[in-house]
């Protein structure tokens, strides 16, 4: 367990202590509890260890002892936990903001693939016909339960994932400030996504069954390793954003 500047029994540490060591050991408690992209963390400790080693100086400037500095300098920034919970309302709004970009911009491809594995399949009906997708004539049962409940999840993620980038925008200068909106909203996005590609993966298992030999096993598979991969990514992204959320007060 790294230490902020005491020994397990509380008192200053021994003289011959490594001050360095000290910091690096506040700097690593700070680090477990600050949410955010890794870019985006590693930026704040390096900030804060650039302060950490001029505040260091100065103490020894004025006649310190090394561990007497580095045990006054981390009394001067106080504890490593109340500092993450000042950095944590951005670090998450950056999460965030970075999630739901990547959920929108690979949305429609994943989305162009599953067509393009339907199309081929002869899955997708009459598409000329006005009116909705799961309204279209040929369609089968399946495929029109779940072009319906991909519509509802769409029109749910979507406006979620727009809201947290608003948020985290210049658009959230005018909104009112809630530390949890913009993590909410992103992982809003990420449920609806991750509810997504499960429909997709399920409808391709049951059409295997319901429909055996219809499929057209290359692009389906493109189809399938699209939204896997994307699972995968956005499963610990969306994880990621609720542990930031539930840290923010």
């Amino acid at each position: 367990m790294a230490t902020t500047g005491t020994n397990p029994t509380g008192s200053r540490p021994a003289p011959d202590a490594d001050p360095i060591d000290l910091l690096e050991g506040w700097l690593a408690d700070l680090s477990s509890g600050l949410p955010g992209p890794a870019q985006a963390r590693r930026a704040v400790l390096t900030e804060l260890r650039d302060g950490l080693l001029e505040a260091f100086d100065a103490h020894r400037a004025a006649g310190l002892a090394p561990v007497e500095a580095a045990w006054a300098v981390l009394g001067e920034f106080g504890e490593p936990a109340e500092i993450a919970r000042a950095f944590a309302p951005e670090l998450a709004g950056r999460q965030a903001r970075r999630t739901v970009l990547a959920l929108l911009g690979t949305g429609p491809l994943v989305g162009l693939v599953w067509g393009n594995a339907a199309a081929a399949s002869h899955l997708m009906g009459n598409p000329t016909r006005p009116g909705p997708p799961w309204l279209w004539p040929g369609l089968p049962a399946v495929v029109r339960v779940v072009l319906a409940l991909l519509a509802l999840v769409v029109a749910t993620g979507v406006p979620a994932g727009l809201l947290a980038v608003a948020a985290t925008g210049r658009p959230g200068r005018w909104l009112p400030y809630r530390p949890r909106l913009a993590p909410t909203a992103a992982a809003t996005l990420g449920l609806a996504a991750l509810t997504a590609d499960l429909l997709l993966l399920v409808t391709v298992g049951a059409s295997a069954v319901i429909m055996p030999g219809r499929l057209v096993w290359a692009p389906v598979t493109v189809a399938v390793c699209a939204s896997l991969a994307r699972l995968v990514l956005n499963t610990r992204a969306t994880r990621r954003l609720l542990v930031a959320r539930a840290a923010l007060t």
